[in-house]
């Protein structure tokens, strides 16, 4: 049997739609979430794109087709699996329960892992504090980076990264990720101004399908 870990505030609306959802209460978009709790819309094909990160890749602020994830899938004429979590404060390892459940359906899938906010550290299921030492965090990542390239290492997987801290990350590391701390140049929400908005998502689109489409992996 598959196990998924869902943040709570994403399972209770599973099957449902809202348009209030963590930060956003604005009211003008429609989220709607999958029989597991994730965000779904209306990308469609036989293969599959799957987007592993946080608020950033779940599109806070924007309608579903505004999102990176969906222009690429479109573009790719895939079909568009968003498992990240959206305003929950989470750190990057709890990603990496539902990446080995995804490698067990052994399909075809090209993964796409969005990175950020190394400064957290996960003191138990419910808790993860910030403010934490750099060379803890660094170490925290790089262990991540690790096992996440340990377990994709038969699948085309693109790496992206945002961070508000600068970290002094080895050059053999960030040479791997395709977009390193740039891009950001507008905002879904005018009062959250970590939020990326419908040009940037446009640009992320743009540059991964670039990197795809260069290799021919389609």
């Amino acid at each position: 049997m598959e196990k998924w870990i869902v943040p709570n505030h994403m399972k209770q609306l599973a099957d449902k739609s809202t348009r209030f959802f963590g930060y956003d209460q604005q009211g003008t978009i429609e989220y709607n979430f999958n029989k597991l709790g994730f965000r779904t819309g209306n990308t469609d094909g036989n293969l599959a794109i799957n987007l592993i990160g946080n608020s950033i890749s779940f599109g806070v602020g924007l309608e579903y087709n505004q999102t990176f994830g969906s222009i690429l899938a479109n573009n790719l004429g895939r079909k568009l699996n968003n498992f990240s979590f959206g305003c929950y404060l989470h750190e990057n390892h709890d990603h990496l329960a539902n990446i080995e459940t995804l490698l067990k359906q052994d399909s075809d899938d090209i993964f796409i892992i969005q990175i950020n906010n190394l400064d957290r550290k996960r003191l138990d299921s419910n808790l993860v504090v910030i403010g934490n030492n750099q060379e803890f965090c660094k170490k925290r990542f790089l262990d991540y980076f690790d096992q996440v390239t340990s377990l994709l290492k038969n699948k085309t997987t693109i790496f992206i990264y945002w961070d508000n801290i600068e970290y002094d990350l080895p050059k053999s590391i960030t040479d791997q990720i395709l977009i390193f701390n740039k891009f950001h140049i507008d905002f879904s929400l005018d009062t959250r101004k970590d939020t990326f908005g419908p040009k940037t998502n446009q640009i992320i689109s743009k540059i991964i399908t670039a990197s795809i489409t260069a290799d021919s992996i389609l």
